[in-house]
């Protein structure tokens, strides 16, 4: 049996007191899937990375790459083909499920190109639409144009009620009316988006693929072993959705916690 190349990064020593990871069990689970006309195993490479990340609204556990950029997600990360992202299972306290993952993602590198969709629904091309419309920035000038709008209500009601108002004590309560809706506003733009998100999620999961992937994953086969510290480190995650600035900042937390050793 041919067996998969695997890494694993140095930071998830501060999650795990230990990790072995049985290239000879990943071998026997390819060779055990239905899948016809699999790419060779010993073509795959697989990497444990310490960060977590976020997709949007949704912690990803791990992911099937098919141009084997594994540095867009995790910049320490060498090519590869499947990323399995630790620090993911150990913010959302569910490292039993990393063993599951990975045969999940090995089932799409078996399915090979059928797992890699080259066309979108109606549907799922309307919530991306829909997505990247929520997603853009509101103009200042739209903030500008409410402070307007309510400083002018604000002088309205003042001069109705008797309750006269300087023009500064009107742009100040404009501005403050403008802030509360803006605030509402990005609440239920957040909330929006996060149904979007699931909508879309929810579709995935109920391709022919996915379904295939997620059957495959509840086999008995026993990939990974590890055994957890009791005072783990705080998770780094990346964002998918974030500024580069932020990412920046994680990637230059997780360098420096790669090089450090963990406490006892």
């Amino acid at each position: 049996m041919t067996e998969p190349g695997i890494s694993v990064d140095r930071a998830v020593n501060h999650y795990l007191e230990s990790i072995d990871i049985a290239p000879a069990a990943a071998a026997e689970f390819y060779e055990d899937l239905p899948v016809p006309d699999k790419p060779p195993l010993e073509d795959c490479h697989i990497h444990f990375s310490g960060l977590a990340q976020h997709f949007g609204h949704r912690l990803g556990k791990g992911i099937r790459l098919h141009d084997r950029d594994a540095k867009i997600y995790d910049p320490q990360a060498p090519e590869s083909d499947i990323l399995i992202f630790v620090g993911s299972f150990v913010k959302s306290d569910s490292l039993a499920d990393m063993d599951k993952t990975l045969k999940h993602e090995l089932t799409h590198y078996a399915q090979g190109e059928t797992s890699k969709r080259d066309q979108l629904t109606d549907r799922e091309a309307a919530l991306l639409l829909q997505l990247a419309f929520m997603r853009g920035k509101i103009p200042k000038i739209l903030f500008a144009g409410k402070t307007a709008l309510y400083t002018g209500l604000a002088e309205v009601i003042g001069n109705n009620t008797g309750d006269h108002l300087s023009i500064e004590e009107a742009l100040a309560v404009g501005a403050g009316l403008a802030a509360v809706t803006s605030l509402i506003n990005r609440r239920k733009k957040r909330q929006t988006i996060h149904n979007l998100e699931k909508e879309l999620h929810d579709i995935s999961l109920n391709l022919p693929r996915e379904r295939q992937a997620y059957g495959f994953s509840d086999s008995d086969h026993q990939i990974i072993q590890f055994t957890p510290r009791v005072k783990p480190a705080p998770v780094l995650y990346r964002s998918q959705s974030k500024r580069s600035a932020t990412n920046r900042i994680v990637d230059k937390a997780h360098r420096t916690l790669s090089l450090i050793p963990p406490t006892k």
